[in-house]
């Protein structure tokens, strides 16, 4: 797989600059790890997570905060589907 240079230059310019404020993370955490790419997928329990998360690392390419946030997606997923299944919750 080959990659543009220029823009992954472009994008550490911009992350050592710190042009990207907590929301641009927040986001890219979201779409990262849950694929969430439409504003009418986002939830405010999906934000809160990712603001907890992100205020509990230094960043959000830590390997543990990653794998709390999907452990954290996979909970809810897992509650849903047992409540739908079975009226539990």
């Amino acid at each position: 797989m080959s990659l543009n240079r220029d823009a992954i230059e472009k994008h550490l310019k911009y992350l050592k600059e710190d042009k990207y404020d907590r929301e641009f993370y927040v986001a890219l955490l979201l779409y990262d790890i849950k694929g969430i790419d439409n504003v009418k997928d986002l939830t405010d329990e999906d934000i809160d997570i990712a603001y907890k998360i992100q205020d509990d690392y230094d960043s959000i390419y830590n390997e543990d905060m990653r794998d709390r946030f999907l452990y954290n997606f996979e909970m809810e997923k897992d509650e849903e589907e047992l409540e739908n299944e079975y009226g539990l919750y």
